[in-house]
C-alpha cells in the first residue's frame, strides 16, 4: 500500500478512520497466520483484534525510515500469538472440497510448531530470513533447513516421495529441481542446471509439478479470511489521537538559535578555508542542500547504526550509469552481499529526479555474476561494487538532475542511508553508437528470430531482438485450440518460444550481461528482448570471469546456440495400472508415432513402478522433438514420477524410448494410469552456431 506513512501522520493526527486502510491491507495475512497456528477460526480472530488493538496504541513509535509492513510484522512474531496458546492439529472446520487442498491442510496443521511458523512467515507474510532472526533467535541456515523440512513434508501428505535416480543419469533429482526453484543452488549449479532445463521437457515438467503442488500451497494457504466487518469493529473500540500543538518560540530561544546557527558559519568558515571559500560553500549548500559540490568536486558519505555508506564515484554515461560505493563499519570496508544486505529488490532504493521533483524511469541491476560467479583472480582483485542505473529514456534527461540514493537497510540492519548526488548531465560527452541490423531468420516457418538494433555505450552494449511466431503459425494454433476447446491457452502457446543468443567479441570473448531486476517482472514477449552486456567477458565452457576488455570499440557478433519450441498436442489414453509387457498403444501425436508401453513393478519397491512408452519422433536429425508427458490417476489426481531415463535415447533415430520413469504410488486403490499429453517441444538445431556481425562493415557498406 501506498504512502503508508502519510496514512500513519493522518492518523496521529486524528483521523482514526484511516487506521481501517492499514487493518484491511493486513488482516487476513494475519489471520490466516494466526488460524494455522492455533487451529482455531474464533481463537485466530481474537489474537488479530488485540494484536490491531495494540498496534494502533504504538504507531506514535514507528519510524517511518522503515517499511510498515516490515515494522508490523515484527510487532506480531514479538507479540501477537498469547505464549499459552493452544495448538491444535485438526482445521475445525474444512472449507474445501478437493481431496487434495484437505490432505495439504491437514499437512500445516500437523506440522512442528516451529517448522510450522517458519513457512507462515515465509510464504504468507512474505518475510525474509533476516527479517525473521530477529526475534525468532535462530540462525538462517537453520531456518532454511526448518522451512526445507516443513515443505517436504506437506509435498509428501499421503504421497511419499523417494528421490532416486540410476547411476549417470543426465535428469536431475527431485531435490536438486527443488533447491534450484528455491534458488538455494550455487551459480556454477543454476548455470548448469538452466542448460538442462532449455532442452529437457521432462525435467521442466517435473519442475512445473512442483510448481503446481506449491500453487496448492498458496491456495490453502491464503484462503482463510476474517469477516467482512471485523475492521469497523476495531475501529469502534479505538480513540481518536488528539494531535500535538507546537510549542511556542519565544524571542529568546530564537535568538539563542540564531546564536548557534552563527557559530556553526563560523566554525565552518574555519574548518574548509582551503578547500573553497567560504561563499562558494553556502552557494553550493543552498543549490543541493549540501556543503559539497557537483560530483566531481564532492564527497557523498552517511552513517547510520555504525555503518556508513559512501558513493565513491559515478561514471556517467546515457546507456550505463556506474554507481561505485563503499560501506564501512568503524572505518574498516565490508564484504556486501547485494540480495540479503541490500533492500535493492523490495522497492527502488535509487532513482533519478529532477530539481522539481519529476522522476525519470530507470532500469537498476548489478553485476550478478562479478559477484557471485566464477571471477579470475586478476579481475576480482581490481573489482570495485557498483550498481548499474540504465535510463530508459536517456534522450528525456534534463541537464540537471540529482541522483537519489535512499537505503533503508544495510546489512541486515534497518535505518536511513540517504545521499543526493548532483549530475551536470549537459557537460557529458555522449558517446553512443546505434547500429540498424535489418537482419531476419526463419525456423521452419513456424518462428521468426529478428535482430534490431544494437547501441554501443561507453560500459556496455545494449542489443535488441525479437523473437515471433509467424502468422501461418499462429492460425494453426489457433484453429487446432479452438477445435479441441482450449482458446483460452492462445497465450500460452505463442509466447512459449525461445532462441538462446550470446553476444562475443570476434576471438569468441562471451560478454557478461548486465541483469536488470525488473526484466522479469516487465517481461513481455510481445515486444523486443533487450539484452545488455558488459565489457567482461568469461570462457564459454567453464563460465569463469577472465578479464575486461578496454572497450567494444564498436564490433561485437551475435552467436545462435539454441532454440526451442512449445506447441499444443493434446492427447490423452486411459490403461489399467498393472504389470504388462509391451502392449499396442498405436496412436499418432503431431506427427510422432507412439508404439507401445510396459508396466513393471520394482523388486526393490513395492510402491514403485517402472513405465516405459516406445515411439518415433520421426525427426530430421538436426531437430529433435520431445513430449510433455503427464500422469493422472482416475481422480485425475497428479502422479509423481522420478527417473526419465530415457532422455539419453532423446537423440537417438527410429524406435527409442520416449518415456522411461517410475510412477511413486501406496495407493491401493489405483486401477487406471491416465497417460496425458499436453505438448510438444522442439529444439530447432538448423541455425545453432551461426554468428551475425553486430556493427557495420566499413568495406560493404552493411552489416553482411
Amino acid at each position: 500500500m501506498k504512502d503508508e506513512a502519510a496514512i500513519i501522520q493522518e492518523i496521529l493526527s486524528g483521523r482514526k478512520e484511516r487506521y481501517q486502510e492499514i487493518i484491511d491491507q493486513y488482516k487476513n495475512r494475519l489471520f490466516s497466520v494466526s488460524y494455522y497456528i492455533t487451529g482455531e477460526k474464533e481463537k485466530a480472530e481474537s489474537i488479530v483484534s488485540s494484536f490491531f488493538q495494540k498496534i494502533y496504541a504504538a504507531l506514535p513509535q514507528y519510524n517511518d525510515t522503515v517499511l510498515f509492513s516490515d515494522w508490523l510484522y515484527q510487532q506480531y512474531i514479538s507479540e501477537g500469538i498469547p505464549s499459552d496458546f493452544h495448538v491444535s492439529k485438526y482445521a475445525d472446520h474444512s472449507s474445501f472440497h478437493n481431496p487434495r487442498l484437505i490432505e495439504i491442510e491437514e499437512g500445516i496443521l500437523e506440522l512442528p510448531l516451529q517448522e510450522k511458523s517458519i513457512l507462515l512467515y515465509f510464504r504468507i507474510l512474505e518475510l525474509t530470513p533476516q527479517q525473521i532472526s530477529r526475534t525468532s533467535n535462530l540462525e538462517i541456515e537453520e531456518m532454511e533447513a526448518y522451512y526445507s523440512k516443513a515443505m517436504e513434508t506437506i509435498r509428501n501428505k499421503k504421497n511419499p516421495l523417494e528421490n532416486r535416480i540410476s547411476e549417470g543419469g543426465e535428469c536431475h533429482l527431485l531435490t536438486e529441481l527443488n533447491q534450484y526453484k528455491e534458488k538455494q543452488l550455487g551459480e556454477n549449479e543454476t548455470v548448469k542446471l538452466e542448460e538442462h532445463l532449455e532442452f529437457c521437457p521432462h525435467c521442466r515438467n517435473l519442475l512445473a509439478g512442483l510448481q503446481r503442488e506449491e500453487d496448492l500451497l498458496d491456495e490453502v494457504l491464503f484462503n482463510p479470511t476474517i469477516k467482512e466487518d471485523f475492521s469497523q469493529e476495531i475501529l469502534a473500540h479505538l480513540p481518536a489521537f488528539k494531535p500535538k500543538k507546537p510549542k511556542h518560540k519565544t524571542w529568546k530561544y530564537q535568538l539563542r538559535t540564531l546564536g548557534m546557527i552563527g557559530a556553526v558559519v563560523f566554525a565552518i568558515s574555519l574548518i574548509y578555508p582551503n578547500i573553497e571559500s567560504f561563499s562558494a560553500t553556502v552557494k553550493t549548500y543552498l543549490e543541493h542542500g549540501t556543503i559539497y559540490n557537483v560530483w566531481a568536486e564532492g564527497t557523498y558519505a552517511v552513517t547510520d547504526k555504525e555503518l556508513t555508506f559512501e558513493v565513491t564515484k559515478i561514471d556517467v554515461d546515457p546507456l550505463h550509469m556506474l554507481l561505485y560505493y563503499d560501506v564501512k563499519r568503524e572505518g574498516k570496508s565490508v564484504t556486501i552481499n547485494q540480495y540479503e544486505d541490500f533492500d535493492f529488490y523490495s522497492y527502488y532504493p535509487i532513482k533519478i529526479v529532477d530539481e522539481q521533483g519529476k522522476e525519470y524511469p530507470i532500469q537498476l541491476g548489478h553485476p550478478e555474476y562479478l559477484n557471485h560467479g566464477q571471477v579470475a583472480k586478476e579481475v576480482k582483485e581490481n573489482y570495485q561494487p557498483y550498481i548499474i542505473i540504465h535510463p530508459k529514456e536517456q534522450e528525456n534527461l534534463p541537464d540537471r538532475f540529482f541522483i537519489k540514493v535512499e537505503l533503508s537497510k544495510l546489512k541486515g540492519q534497518y535505518g536511513n542511508w540517504d545521499v543526493d548526488i548532483p549530475i551536470h548531465y549537459d557537460k557529458i560527452e555522449s558517446s553512443l553508437v546505434k547500429v540498424d541490423l535489418n537482419e531476419k531468420l526463419s525456423f521452419k516457418d513456424k518462428l521468426e528470430l529478428e535482430l534490431l538494433d544494437i547501441t554501443y555505450g561507453k560500459h556496455g552494449a545494449k542489443f535488441r531482438y525479437q523473437v515471433t511466431q509467424t502468422e501461418e503459425e499462429k492460425k494453426r494454433i489457433n484453429a487446432y485450440l479452438k477445435e479441441h476447446g482450449q482458446e483460452h491457452r492462445l497465450e500460452e502457446f505463442t509466447t512459449n518460444h525461445h532462441v538462446g543468443i550470446a553476444v562475443m567479441t570476434e576471438d569468441k570473448k562471451h560478454l557478461v550481461p548486465f541483469f536488470f531486476m525488473n526484466e522479469i517482472y516487465d517481461y513481455d514477449q510481445t515486444k523486443p528482448i533487450e539484452m545488455h552486456v558488459s565489457t567482461y567477458y568469461m570462457d564459454q565452457d567453464y563460465h569463469e570471469v577472465k578479464g575486461e576488455l578496454d572497450s567494444l570499440n564498436g564490433k561485437l557478433y551475435a552467436e545462435i546456440f539454441g532454440s526451442h519450441y512449445s506447441e499444443p498436442a493434446l492427447f490423452s489414453i486411459e490403461v489399467p495400472f498393472e504389470e504388462t509387457e509391451s502392449t499396442s498403444i498405436n496412436q499418432w501425436i503431431n506427427g510422432i508415432e507412439l508404439i507401445d508401453y510396459q508396466i513393471k513393478q520394482m523388486e526393490e519397491n513395492e510402491n514403485k513402478y517402472e513405465l516405459i512408452i516406445r515411439g518415433n519422433t520421426h525427426d530430421s536429425g538436426e531437430n529433435l522433438r520431445e513430449i510433455g508427458w503427464q500422469f493422472e490417476d482416475q481422480q485425475g489426481e497428479y502422479l509423481p514420477m522420478e527417473g526419465w531415463y530415457h532422455y539419453e535415447e532423446s537423440s537417438k533415430q527410429g524406435v527409442k524410448k520416449l518415456f522411461h520413469g517410475e510412477i511413486l504410488t501406496n495407493r491401493d486403490n489405483l486401477e487406471t494410469l491416465k497417460i496425458r499429453v499436453d505438448s510438444v517441444y522442439t529444439q530447432f538445431n538448423e541455425h545453432a552456431g551461426r554468428r551475425f556481425p553486430l556493427f557495420i562493415d566499413t568495406k560493404t557498406g552493411d552489416n553482411e
